[in-house]
This record gives C-alpha cells, sequence and structure tokens, in this order.
C-alpha cells in the first residue's frame, strides 16, 4: 500500500484538500477504472476537477516502478497541476514542468508549495506551459493510440519473450513495493 490517505491526512493539518471517490467524503460518478469506457474531456466529474481546483493529487495504490494510474492522465488537457506520488520515472512519461511529485516533499513543505503557487499566478502558470507544445490524447480509458504507438516503437515488443514462472516474474519482479511511511 502507498499510504497516501495517511500523507494526506498529514497534509491536511496544513492545508485543505477535498477528497473523492472511496477514499474520501465526496463523491461524484461512478468508477473510472481504465477498463471503463469514459472521455475524460465530457466527464461532469472530471470536468467539475479540472476546471474547479488547480492541482489534483493522483497519488498510486502500491508503488510500482513502471507504472502510472490513469488519474494522472484523465486531467491533462484542462488547466490543472496533477501532484503525483509513486515509484515511476514520470520524467519519462509526462511533459517537463508538468506536475509536483510529492516525493519531493513532506507533507508540510508540499502544503507550503502549493498554497504559494495558489498565491503566485505567474509561478503557477509557469506548470501549465508543457500546453504550447504538447497535447494530451482524449482517445479514452483505453489510451488505445497511444499504446499502438509505445508497441510499434519498442524493439522488446519484438522480442519472443517466455516466462516459465509467471507468478515469479508478475508478482516477485514486479518492482511493486509498499509506501514509505511520511
Amino acid at each position: 500500500m502507498s499510504k497516501r490517505l495517511t500523507y494526506l491526512t498529514k497534509f491536511q493539518k496544513y492545508a485543505p484538500v477535498d477528497i473523492y471517490g472511496r477514499c474520501g467524503p465526496l463523491k461524484c460518478g461512478g468508477s473510472m477504472f481504465v477498463a471503463h469506457r469514459y472521455n475524460s474531456t465530457t466527464d461532469p466529474c472530471l470536468k467539475i476537477g479540472g476546471e474547479g481546483y488547480m492541482f489534483y493529487f493522483a497519488f498510486e495504490n502500491n508503488f510500482c516502478k513502471e507504472y502510472i494510474t490513469e488519474k494522472v492522465y484523465n486531467l491533462m488537457h484542462y488547466p490543472i497541476v496533477p501532484v503525483v506520488r509513486g515509484s515511476a520515472n514520470y520524467s519519462s512519461a509526462l511533459p517537463p514542468n508538468s506536475y509536483i511529485d510529492a516525493n519531493d516533499y513532506s507533507p508540510k513543505e508540499l502544503a507550503e508549495r502549493l498554497l504559494y503557487l495558489k498565491d503566485h499566478p505567474k509561478e503557477y502558470l509557469k506548470y501549465l506551459e508543457w500546453k504550447k507544445h504538447y497535447q494530451p490524447s482524449t482517445v479514452g480509458g483505453e489510451r488505445v493510440i497511444c499504446h499502438l504507438c509505445t508497441r510499434l516503437y519498442d524493439s522488446d515488443f519484438y522480442e519472443h519473450k517466455v516466462y516459465d514462472e509467471f507468478e515469479d516474474w508478475f508478482v516477485e519482479k514486479s518492482h511493486c513495493r509498499a509506501g514509505l511511511d511520511v
């Protein structure tokens, strides 16, 4: 477990945060797992988040080296800055200066940083500059085009692979780990 609620509980001592979904008191819509079909540009709940907030906490359930939650991508076409927390290499998958990595801050430091950006619009807007150079995909929950493009340019995709011990590969070597205490 990533202990994301532990981190957010500590964060809330220094700044307010609205928590939606199964982890919080606020509700809007239904499940948004990647396998479910939804359109991130028209979904009413995502529009509320994307148009009504400056920051979006996209914390991982578990810390996996090669996984980034779809929550990060769901709001990228809105003027909102994702705050991420996981063990993926976010700089290799997201546009430069497009997110804030909570791993770089204690809960108190993160609250101070976000409050500073809230009060300094020019500094905040620097996190949205990437939109002049990149355009997020809005294909939907399955991100078909992104997956296809990634596969076509990945030489590993063309290699034949056999895993004799699937559980060892999938569970033991998955590079997932429990979240760190804050």
